[in-house]
């Protein structure tokens, strides 16, 4: 099967489902935005507190994972960050 192309520099892809489009990420967008590592995102996908996006499989070698959910969780992170360093000063003490 064919993955669809992308006119754009990105490898993300979208598809119309419902009223407004669903963009996709490739774990290198994914890296790009959050400017982080691979072995990093898949570990914090187990953080028990805020865990990052799990992907969708689309094949057994291709998972992307949902623009909207990976910004949501950038802006909870931006959001709650001193909230988070309060959080550990309790748990820690």
């Amino acid at each position: 099967m064919k993955e669809a192309s992308n006119n754009s520099n990105s490898n993300s892809n979208t598809t119309t489902g419902g009223t407004s489009p669903v963009q996709f990420l490739s774990v290198n967008d994914v890296m790009a935005l959050t400017r982080t590592g691979r072995t990093w995102l898949y570990a914090r996908m187990k953080d028990e507190v805020d865990p990052f996006p799990a992907p969708v499989r689309f094949s057994p070698r291709c998972v992307r994972w949902s623009a909207s959910e990976v910004n949501a969780w950038m802006g909870r992170r931006v959001d709650g960050k001193s909230a988070d360093l309060v959080e550990q000063a309790k748990g820690g003490a």
